[in-house]
């Protein structure tokens, strides 16, 4: 009814090729200058918490136990062909090192053959073999990552069936940024229970300890990253002539403010197409 005053980009679930009918349903229904689809979400392995991420080494108590998977190279590659042939992104739920190098063998092969011209996302990409963070600049895939989500790890089954030696490894943050792998920082709400957008920010510069990463890092992760993901940022994300004008306005600079005083940053107006709908 274009009453929507957000603009939203939305990912659709798919957990097989049979649901891309409803997704095609579904997209043709709910579009409009506010509301975008961006593509589908597909669950490569299982979730951390619970320990199963899908990982090259089996869980240190139980030899037999590599974490579950739903989806092979084989299956993955045809999401990849029917994405590219339909024009819209992926996001991969992969949290184990096993669904992230899978996922990118997938990618490359369809790299290979036709080329990949879409936005393609690694969500979350909690653990990372060492050889594949150099293949994910290559590929040029993003990792969408929720720092918050770094601080309970330690607490989950993942810290246990994994061990601190990879442990250690996990959520690191820094060497994507090293590796010059284009970063989109988001909460994972509701799943982590806040959206607060200052707190995660001081949670991803300033909460992780050596997992931190730097403020101008992660404020560029937090608004152009997704964008440039996208491949939308000559619209989006911008300020000058052609931009969208969608802008909020703060009462701190984020990237000067204390430490201590980024979670506190007020909202004070919110600006949609050049239209202010909050103040």
């Amino acid at each position: 009814q274009n009453q929507l005053n957000l603009r939203v980009h939305y990912y659709m679930p798919a957990f097989s090729l049979d649901d891309l009918a409803a997704v095609d349903e579904v997209k043709e229904k709910y579009e409009s200058d506010n509301m975008r689809f961006a593509g589908i979400k597909i669950w490569v392995d299982g979730s951390s918490s619970s320990g199963m991420a899908w990982s090259l080494e089996p869980d240190i108590n139980d030899p037999t136990n590599y974490g579950s998977h739903y989806m092979e190279q084989d299956d993955l590659v045809q999401f990849i062909h029917i994405a590219e042939e339909k024009k819209y992104g992926i996001k991969f739920h992969v949290n184990g090192d096993a669904a992230v190098q899978e996922t990118l063998n997938a990618l490359e092969q369809v790299a290979e053959t036709t080329g990949l011209s879409q936005g393609y996302f690694l969500e979350h990409a909690i653990l990372v073999d060492d050889d594949d963070y150099a293949r994910m600049n290559i590929l040029g895939v993003c990792a969408s990552i929720q720092p918050a989500l770094a601080l309970v790890g330690a607490f989950s089954d993942q810290a246990t069936f994994w061990g601190e030696e990879r442990f250690e490894k996990a959520w690191d943050y820094p060497k994507l940024d090293d590796f010059g792998i284009p970063l989109a920082l988001g909460t994972d709400w509701p799943v982590w229970p806040t959206a607060d957008s200052m707190v995660n920010l001081w949670t991803a510069a300033y909460g992780l300890g050596d997992k931190s990463i730097p403020i101008a890092t992660a404020f560029h992760a937090y608004t152009n990253g997704a964008f440039e993901c996208m491949g939308l940022s000559n619209e989006y994300g911008c300020l000058s002539e052609g931009c969208l004008a969608d802008m909020v306005v703060v009462d701190q600079d984020p990237l000067v403010a204390a430490p201590n005083d980024l979670p506190n940053i007020k909202l004070q107006e919110l600006w949609l197409g050049g239209k202010q709908i909050y103040q």
